[in-house]
């Protein structure tokens, strides 16, 4: 899910066939804070510090906590 604002509009593919699923702001939000609230219940998450894109120009760090190690 991707959430569709003003800058990701016109960027990212929408629509029949598109892998993007477009998801408002609050929804974001509200899913966010369950899945947060998830992972502070934890005794142990994995964290997971990597980069998208290989072309260091375009690349964007990313930070994937999660409840099992991938």
């Amino acid at each position: 899910r991707v959430v569709k604002d003003d800058t990701t509009k016109d960027e990212l593919w929408w629509g029949k066939g598109s892998p993007n699923i477009e998801m408002d702001e609050q929804t974001f939000m509200v899913n966010r804070e369950r899945a947060v609230d998830y992972l502070n219940s934890l005794d142990k998450v994995f964290v997971n510090d990597q980069f998208l894109n290989w072309d260091l120009e375009h690349r964007i760090k990313v930070r994937i906590v999660s409840a099992r190690a991938y």
